[in-house]
């Protein structure tokens, strides 16, 4: 799975004040290649680089789904200097 507060693969700068939230119940998940579940605030593969924008967030509640379960959670890609995307986990 893979939830993103805001993707920009062609213009920097081009994506704010988005906000997403999730709750999985009782979810299992396994024999993934990476991760089971990844997060990004924001998200940017703009060529030259640039953050995606600003204010995204992300929210996820995971209720009754197991400690093992591969996470990767990432506030910004690239970072954002004033740290205004988030990726926030509520187990």
């Amino acid at each position: 799975m893979l939830v993103l507060g805001a993707e920009t693969p062609g213009v920097a700068h081009s994506a704010s004040q988005n906000t997403v939230r999730v709750s999985f119940w009782g979810a299992r998940s396994s024999g993934n290649q990476k991760y089971d579940l990844a997060a990004f605030g924001a998200r940017s593969t703009t060529n030259p680089p640039g953050i995606s924008g600003t204010d995204n967030h992300v929210t996820i509640e995971l209720n009754g789904v197991g400690k093992q379960i591969e996470l990767a959670a990432v506030n910004s890609f690239p970072d954002d200097p004033g740290g205004t995307n988030t990726v926030t986990i509520i187990r």
